[in-house]
């Protein structure tokens, strides 16, 4: 009877694994296996567990057998040092699993019984992912919905007091593209976009830079360290006009500049529109647009605008960007995509104005002690359409909703990402609001 590493998968996320032992004389008990992970360093991410009594937070990665760990390359690539755990069904009992870093991880191997590997094996095993039982009452109720409003003008006011904090000691226009620049950067380039954008020069960013795109593009991505010539795997590039353009206005403009190295960069399993490179010219972008009147002094006009009838749109059109003539169809320099795309989509901008435009403005007029203003932005965001998904608000649709997946507004998704960071992905349930106000 063959297994595969997707039964084990499944297995693992149901929560049905009840008989377990490690390869190593240790006590592993599972607080919170974790949630499935589309990108590089384990199959789940943000599990909790205990070794002999003590707690540890990260990921999981599963195997069939303990000796994938090596032959799959693990302990090679630094995206696995966030591993904690190695859940096989098999022990080769050759070595145990280390990390790139030199850390040695716990194996724990399946005692996975009869009924279930049958089941396994003829594929008729429902393990679907745990479901949390205190939402039930909640959502009969109709509380649930009410609650995750809460929860997520909580997320906004959270939000809000790191722009609070930082308006306190920097320029406002380097505090809002840099909130910017972190959402442009996805989880995956979050760090090296907060340091482009701590180094943008400030005629950049206050409305007063003179220049033709290129010339932007060209000076931010050499900064950056994403131009071809700071590229080592040049063999990928193909020289191209725009290439030999912006390569003489970086070496005309980077003496004494401070550039980043390539290698700060993820590029591993990011979607070619995900680039970094792409979300650094939607960045350019954004700062020749308005090179006449700065990017804080235009929204603050918008959201003081007398109309609030579809204003959300008009704070979207502000971001959005569309097929750029170079980069409708580029992913990196001298590199195409399959079709032409716009630069930055509705959804995105929509993401960036719940996560950084609002938030900003609401530390802003607190700042300012515009409490009308304040009382605004959260009218507009409590009134805010519904956002794109993601794997955590899917995920935790999945286990408040369970077959019943309602249509939220933007800022109830918001409270589904805060009840998962603040609870779920540390298994608080004793203080998560879920579990204390019940029906």
């Amino acid at each position: 009877m063959k297994i595969h590493e997707e039964d084990i998968v499944r297995l693992w996320q149901s929560g049905r694994c009840r008989f377990l032992s490690g390869s190593e004389d240790n006590i592993i008990r599972i607080i919170y296996p974790g949630r499935r992970n589309g990108q590089p360093g384990g199959d789940f991410r943000d599990a909790v567990i205990e070794v002999n009594g003590k707690r540890h937070y990260g990921n999981v990665e599963i195997h069939v057998s303990s000796d994938l760990w090596y032959r799959h390359g693990h302990h090679i690539n630094k995206e696995y040092n966030s591993v904690i755990l190695q859940v096989v069904g098999w022990d080769t009992g050759r070595r145990p699993a280390l990390r790139q870093d030199g850390r040695q991880i716990h194996t724990l191997i399946l005692d996975i019984d009869h009924e279930i590997l049958n089941a396994l094996v003829n594929g008729c095993a429902d393990f679907s992912p745990l479901v949390c039982k205190y939402a039930v009452a909640m959502f009969k109720s109709g509380s649930l919905l009410e609650l995750l409003t809460v929860e997520g003008l909580a997320r906004l006011v959270s939000k809000s007091d790191g722009f609070y904090r930082g308006l306190g000691v920097s320029q406002p226009e380097k505090i809002i593209y840099k909130g910017i620049c972190r959402a442009l950067g996805y989880a995956s380039n979050t760090e090296p976009f907060e340091h482009l954008a701590e180094h943008l020069p400030t005629e950049f960013l206050n409305g007063c830079w003179q220049g033709d795109l290129v010339d932007i593009q060209a000076k931010v991505a050499g900064m950056a360290g994403l131009l071809p010539s700071q590229n080592k795997e040049m063999s990928t590039i193909h020289d191209d006009g725009m290439i030999t353009v912006m390569e003489d206005i970086w070496a005309g403009w980077s003496a004494g500049r401070q550039e980043m190295e390539r290698a700060q960069w993820n590029f591993v399993q990011v979607r070619p529109v995900n680039n970094p490179v792409r979300r650094v010219a939607s960045l350019c972008a954004l700062i020749k647009r308005y090179e006449d009147e700065s990017l804080l002094t235009h929204f603050d006009v918008l959201i003081q605008s007398e109309s609030a009838y579809n204003i959300w749109q008009s704070l979207e059109d502000s971001l959005a960007i569309g097929k750029e003539p170079y980069w409708r169809d580029h992913y990196d320099f001298g590199l195409k995509m399959g079709k032409a795309t716009s630069l930055l989509g509705r959804g995105r901008a929509r993401e960036i104005v719940v996560n950084c435009i609002l938030p900003f403005f609401l530390a802003f007029y607190r700042r300012m002690r515009l409490n009308a203003m304040v009382a605004r932005v959260v009218e507009i965001y409590c009134g805010y359409p519904s956002l794109p998904e993601n794997t955590i608000s899917i995920y935790m649709k999945n286990i408040l909703f369970k077959d019943c997946k309602p249509v939220l507004n933007g800022c109830q998704h918001q409270g589904l990402l805060n009840i998962y960071y603040n609870y779920c992905k540390i298994k608080d349930c004793q203080r998560c609001p879920v579990s204390l106000i019940r029906s």
